[in-house]
């Protein structure tokens, strides 16, 4: 059996790579983390994935965000469940009316609050700037409403919902990153074609230089406005 010999690769190329074949945001991502120092507590992104400019621009991702808001996914059982236990820890289960959901606090904030999310990607997608910098992404939901009392417990309107992506920018575990030649411009899955770059080479190039760093990916907030007073659902809470 033919085995394709191990070469090394200069991997603080590879964002080089990425802009030419205009993996833009994958590119920043990654210099990113090349600039940031050694450690796992650094402050999330939140300025360079923007959802209607690039996250849902992709089929995939945009296939998934349509299911999520054709199948209310927010007002599920699960939903439901989180909903209630969210409203109970910030004290909104009341006997007068209460609003609830704050769009303004960063994502990241936001985030604490979420209620439901989708998974995205597999090692099927395709190699576009995507896949290239989040790969696997989760969409996640929050929202937006009022609580009000009723006899038997309180009904819940869910009035704004807030959908972002999140995903971290990290290079744990076994995973290998596909095939890369630098001086090819080539990053791909052809083994053929490239230099096997793996997770390993990512800790090993941080281990030696003390610098890259993981952290999170957050997109924006694109905020969704429902019809009328909302969804509503009642709890017995």
């Amino acid at each position: 059996m033919f085995i394709r010999p191990r070469t090394s690769v200069d991997i603080t190329q590879i964002p080089h790579v990425m802009r030419t074949n205009n993996w833009v945001i994958a590119a920043k991502l990654m210099k990113q983390w090349f600039n940031n120092p050694a450690n796992d507590n650094l402050p999330p992104d939140t300025t360079t994935v923007k959802m209607d400019d690039w996250v849902l621009q992709f089929r995939r991702v945009r296939r998934v965000y349509e299911q999520m808001l054709s199948q209310k996914i927010w007002l599920n059982h699960k939903a439901q469940a989180v909903i209630v236990k969210m409203l109970q820890q910030h004290g909104k289960l009341t006997d007068i009316e209460t609003e609830f959901g704050d769009f303004t606090k960063p994502v990241p904030l936001i985030n604490d609050d979420y209620i439901q999310y989708r998974a995205v990607g597999s090692i099927w997608d395709p190699t576009d700037d995507l896949f290239a910098s989040l790969g696997r992404l989760t969409l996640r939901i929050a929202i937006k409403g009022v609580v009000k009392p009723i006899p038997t417990g309180h009904a819940i309107f869910i009035q704004e919902l807030g959908v972002y992506s999140r995903d971290s920018f990290d290079f744990n575990g076994p995973q290998h990153l596909g095939y890369w030649d630098i001086t090819k411009s080539y990053g791909g899955k052809n083994f053929f074609r490239g230099t096997k770059v793996r997770n390993a080479d990512f800790r090993e190039w941080s281990k030696q230089n003390n610098r890259g760093g993981n952290y999170i990916v957050f997109s924006d907030l694109k905020n969704i406005k429902l019809k009328g007073e909302g969804d509503v659902f009642e709890t017995t809470v």
